[in-house]
Formats: structure tokens, C-alpha cells, sequence
């Protein structure tokens, strides 16, 4: 699935996982400065809420994910070419891949 934008908001994304193996989110896609925030939730261990990812030209904001379970998933910044965003891969402690597309 792919968000696109026409103004300068986009809609937010919802990721549900039945277990905490990984949590695939979808790429976004932006005609405007601004990138829609993404949240993925998983069943199991409660919500992940992800950061909104802001869009300057050629580069975005990091993004940075916390765990109820006090372990904190890092993600690496995402880097823009001109409209859209490469994909991030966060690798959480307990071994689980994390892939935000």
C-alpha cells in the first residue's frame, strides 16, 4: 500500500503484527514537504509508536520507536531522493526485524 499526498498532509498509516516477529509499514509517498506520521501497533507488545517523518528536500528526520517492554528501538534516519523516502530497517534487542518500508 502506498500513501500518496496532493496537499501538504498525508494520511497516517496503521501496521497491525499478530506476533512481534516484524512489522512491515508501507513507503510513503509525498508531493509536499511533509511526510504523514506512521504508526505500527502489534498485539502482543502493545503499540510502537513512530515518530512523524518530516521531508526537507533531500533529507528526513530521524525516526525513533519505544517499546512498552523498556527496550528501545532505534531507527536510522531516513534519507529522501527529491520526493521519496527510502526504507528503514530497525533491528529491536530481542533479535526481531522491524521493517519499515
Amino acid at each position: 500500500m502506498h500513501t500518496e499526498c496532493d496537499s501538504t498532509e498525508c494520511d497516517s498509516t496503521e501496521c497491525d503484527s499478530i506476533e512481534c516477529d516484524s512489522i512491515e509499514c508501507d513507503s510513503t509517498e509525498c508531493d509536499s514537504t511533509e511526510c504523514d506520521s506512521t504508526e505500527c501497533d502489534s498485539i502482543e507488545c502493545d503499540s510502537i509508536e513512530c515518530d512523524s517523518n518530516e521531508c526537507d528536500s533531500i533529507k528526513c528526520d530521524s525516526i525513533e520507536c519505544d517499546s512498552i517492554e523498556s527496550d528501545i528501538i532505534e531507527c536510522d534516519s531516513t534519507e529522501c531522493d527529491s520526493i521519496e523516502c527510502d526504507s528503514t530497517e530497525c533491528d529491536s534487542i530481542e533479535s526481531d526485524i522491524i521493517e519499515c518500508e
